[in-house]
């Protein structure tokens, strides 16, 4: 994998997590985050900022599905799977 390649999958982590997204969802400041890490830092402390641009977040739960990065992650998850080596028997 070369540099490239890590520049065009960062954007399938989730900046608060640092995990690959399960559920891509966009909120107000057009950043997007996996729908649990977002949902658990709103709901922690009463954070009413953005994680990333700390711009003040809707206090409804306004999140916005991001069904194309979900689609680009699966086809990357699935396409990036090396098959299992099998065993041999001796």
């Amino acid at each position: 994998m070369d540099c490239d390649d890590l520049e065009n999958i960062s954007h399938h982590f989730c900046p608060i997590s640092l995990q690959i997204m399960k559920d891509p969802v966009t909120v107000a400041t057009d950043i997007t985050y996996d729908r649990d890490s977002i949902q658990r830092w709103q709901s922690h402390g009463q954070n009413n900022t953005c994680p990333v641009t700390n711009q003040p977040l809707p206090t409804t739960v306004d999140f916005t599905p991001n069904h194309n990065l979900c689609r680009l992650i699966q086809f990357w998850t699935v396409s990036d799977q090396v098959p299992a080596k099998e065993s041999s028997s001796r």
